[in-house]
């Protein structure tokens, strides 16, 4: 009997202050996404969360493989 590997349990959502590196990296993305560059001052972020997902991670680091080829 081979025991299974236990994998890590990270929660789905994460809390990230928005006083963290993470979280000015997290707005300046979406920032950058507004169709209307003035339109920043109509946004306000708030309990901002990084979400954990093994799937979406798979298909995101395939994709990239793709485009890297």
């Amino acid at each position: 009997h081979i025991p299974r590997k236990n994998k890590e349990q990270k929660s789905l959502f994460q809390f990230v202050s928005t006083e963290s590196r993470e979280y000015e990296d997290m707005k300046t993305i979406l920032i950058s996404s507004y169709i209307d560059t003035n339109s920043s001052s109509c946004f306000i972020y708030s309990n901002p969360r990084l979400v954990h997902s093994e799937l979406l991670e798979k298909e995101f680091v395939e994709k990239r493989k793709e485009m890297k080829a």
